[in-house]
């Protein structure tokens, strides 16, 4: 895996700064709360960033420089009359999202919405750390740098199975090759490993809601009574998102 990607930036900081600092609309708090749910790489630069922030409120006025990074730091204004959802559980994320169905947003804004939040939440392969790199950690490798199509070339060579089909197919949907992708998932969806089998289908569900395609209805409540699907607690927010649009 390349670890840089976990590295905390100035954009980071800039973007969590923001955050901490105003208050959030139902649909920031709801968007961020799924960002952290499955994007890894989000979640370990947000704890970072409040372990560090942390830190430096401790310090008081000790370290200038710091401070001034944190520009926005200033917790005595942010407390009063704003969401405390640090700590928030699944149970309190499902009650806010609730408050979202009541906006007047449209379907297909809300639609958006979604897919921007996971489109990028599959971190990839762990990638081998040694001499002995496979086509399949060079693909990985791609992909976990955005070079969604260099990846698709590397993959190709491989012995087509259910694991390179899949991200074959992920590869596809993030450059809007859609058509490929639906029928690459379509594939993994028979896969021996129910695994691929579950991302495929997440995948595929997404990708239908990206499109508008009605056919995503079935998919995300197949996927939110599979108490065996990692994606699960993913589904059920979604589905309460989509329940009144």
């Amino acid at each position: 895996m390349n670890r840089e990607i976990y590295n905390l930036i100035a954009g980071d900081i800039d973007h969590f700064d923001d955050i901490f600092s105003k208050r959030l609309t139902k649909d920031e708090f709801v968007i961020i709360q799924m960002k952290l749910d499955v994007d890894e790489v989000y979640r370990y630069k947000f704890n970072l960033y409040k372990s560090i922030r942390k830190e430096i409120t401790a310090e008081g006025e000790a370290n200038q420089t710091l401070r001034k990074r944190f520009k926005k730091l200033d917790l005595k204004q942010k407390s009063k009359g704003r969401l405390v959802w640090l700590s928030l559980g699944i149970a309190a994320s499902l009650a806010i999202a609730l408050l979202l169905i009541l906006n007047k947003s449209g379907n297909d804004a809300i639609n958006k919405e979604i897919y921007a939040t996971y489109k990028f939440s599959d971190p990839g392969l762990p990638i081998k750390m040694d001499s002995h790199i496979n086509a399949m950690d060079s693909a990985m490798a791609a992909y976990t740098k955005n070079n969604f199509a260099e990846a698709i070339i590397l993959l190709q060579p491989i012995q087509l199975n259910d694991t390179s089909t899949y991200y074959q197919g992920l590869c596809h949907e993030l450059i809007n090759n859609e058509k490929q992708a639906e029928n690459l998932f379509k594939k993994a969806l028979n896969s021996s490993s129910t695994y691929i089998a579950q991302k495929a289908k997440f995948r595929l569900a997404l990708l239908y809601l990206k499109e508008n395609n009605k056919r995503y209805k079935r998919l995300w409540d197949e996927i939110a009574l599979d108490q065996a699907s990692p994606y699960q607690e993913s589904a059920i927010k979604i589905k309460l998102l989509l329940s009144k649009h």
